[in-house]
């Protein structure tokens, strides 16, 4: 599956995609911030099963490579059209993953009309105020004391509390990989984050395409309150939660991940709050 990647240009910038083509509805990913299309195999054949399906590392995501944090979300949104516009023909699914529902959002206030559906996962509008000093300490330990970072940004993401399964082996499987990232994968979470804790989404109000939310139930850095007043901002938006998870749902359970998406996306049914 991966020799289906390639890299390519969006906006002047450098970005990755993959594409497993067939005769069935169109769906697009865009993944969070660093992740990269190799480290989510479950999720691409999950979705592969059921889509025509994309998906884009956008500038400063996954291995893309850095996006100095004086390009806006905003910039990011004319490369996901762009994107768009050369490879995806006619109405689409759009699905982002956490540090990605920003250039969402900027997408489909514009574009609702070319979205059959907007799926906002790990949803995310902005930093929160109350993450902003863990953050902050993150910045610093990645280019200091890499090993801190680790420990620290993966407690960011995980339940201290919650009874989730498994989740001890993830938390050693997610630490291996967050010690092994490079310089140009810290330089991009530094970019990232400066980028986020300027953005606030506004004019919700404009996106009138079909839209879930949802996040994990313990989800400790988007919490289910923030998800859903996001939710509350979007007209008609539906919220829901996926049970035993927290901010990292795609990989504690990425087949319920994906069979949640593929519900509301092909069935356009109710999701149980």
């Amino acid at each position: 599956m991966e020799n289906n990647i390639e890299t390519i240009n969006l906006c002047g910038k450098s970005a990755r995609r993959m594409h497993i083509s067939a005769n069935k509805p169109t769906m697009l990913f865009v993944p969070g911030a660093l992740q990269d299309i190799e480290s989510i195999k479950t999720l691409n054949t999950g979705f592969s099963e059921h889509f025509n399906y994309h998906i884009a590392e956008l500038p400063g995501s996954g291995l893309a490579g850095p996006l100095h944090s004086s390009y806006p979300v905003e910039f990011l949104g004319d490369c996901l059209k762009q994107y768009i516009d050369t490879y995806i023909q006619g109405p689409f699914h759009l699905v982002s993953c956490s540090y990605a529902t920003g250039l969402a959002v900027e997408y489909a206030k514009q574009h609702s009309y070319r979205l059959s559906t907007l799926t906002l996962a790990g949803a995310m509008q902005e930093i929160p105020k109350s993450a902003w000093p863990t953050v902050l300490g993150l910045m610093a330990d990645c280019l200091h004391q890499p090993d801190t970072f680790a420990r620290n940004f993966v407690n960011l993401l995980t339940s201290q509390l919650a009874d989730i399964p498994k989740l001890d082996i993830i938390k050693k499987a997610t630490l291996r990989k967050t010690r092994k990232y490079t310089d140009q994968e810290f330089w991009t979470f530094i970019y990232n984050t400066i980028r986020l804790m300027s953005y606030r989404a506004t004019d919700l109000h404009s996106i009138s395409c079909p839209s879930l939310c949802f996040t994990g139930e313990h989800d400790p850095f988007v919490t289910p309150e923030e998800c859903a007043a996001l939710a509350q901002k979007i007209p008609g938006c539906q919220f829901t939660l996926l049970p035993d998870t927290d901010h990292l749902f795609h990989i504690e359970k990425p087949k319920a991940t994906v069979e949640l998406i593929q519900k509301f996306i092909l069935n356009r049914t109710q999701i149980a709050a």
